[in-house]
């Protein structure tokens, strides 16, 4: 009898690291997409004597993933065997960040955890990252889109600016080479009117500041 329960239980510990490895066996791993947009280039103009802190970029939990999202008929499905280097929010933080930086026009720029007390600070929602694919009865091609709602903080909490940036950009098709170069584009529109858009709320907001202070 006991061997005969030794032999049932490891049975059933066999049994369950079979089925443990076949759950965590997800097969290969998803290639990763490096995107490459164009940086604005906004560094012909003075330099603002501020730092800027781009806080942790928030969004759905959709959009919140390193998977590719692809809205069909108002539903969001992920592309196979690809995916983002980092979730989409964290990408863009990246992206805003190295932006802003490139202008040469600001003291510091930081994300949340390098400046701390910044004199500014950019709070963000991603409500889109996707690519919309048109209903079959509608003729047209993959559309990339970025949509990112932006709030310019002061250091005393005062709401500065804001704004909604939208941009978009067809693919020639849905292979994935197609849809980096749209999304390349998608992303390089939006972060140039997201840097323009900072750089001139913070120009305003120091004349300001300066002409109050006189």
């Amino acid at each position: 009898m006991k061997r005969l329960l030794f032999c049932l239980a490891a049975l059933c510990v066999a049994c369950a690291l079979l089925c443990a490895c076949s759950v965590l066996n997800h097969g290969p791993p998803l290639e990763q997409l490096v995107l490459s947009p164009v940086m604005p280039d906004l560094s012909n103009a003075q330099s603002l004597p501020v730092q800027i802190s781009v806080l942790r970029i928030e969004s759905y939990a959709s959009f919140n993933t390193a998977r590719v999202a692809v809205v069909k008929d108002r539903r969001i499905q992920y592309l196979p065997e690809v995916q983002w280097p980092s979730p989409a929010p964290q990408m863009m933080q990246t992206l805003l960040v190295s932006a802003l930086t490139d202008t040469r026009r600001l003291n510091g720029v930081g994300s949340d955890t390098a400046i701390i007390l910044a004199d500014y600070q950019i709070f963000s929602f991603l409500n889109a990252f996707d690519v919309t694919v048109n209903t079959p009865d509608k003729a047209g091609a993959p559309v990339a889109h970025v949509g990112l709602d932006l709030k310019l903080i002061a250091r005393n909490g005062r709401v500065v600016n804001s704004i909604s940036v939208k941009t978009s950009s067809p693919a020639a098709s849905m292979q994935v080479n197609d849809l980096l170069d749209a999304f390349d584009r998608a992303v390089g529109d939006a972060l140039a009117q997201s840097v323009q858009w900072i750089l001139a709320s913070l120009e305003k907001e120091e004349t300001e500041t300066r002409r109050i202070g006189h």
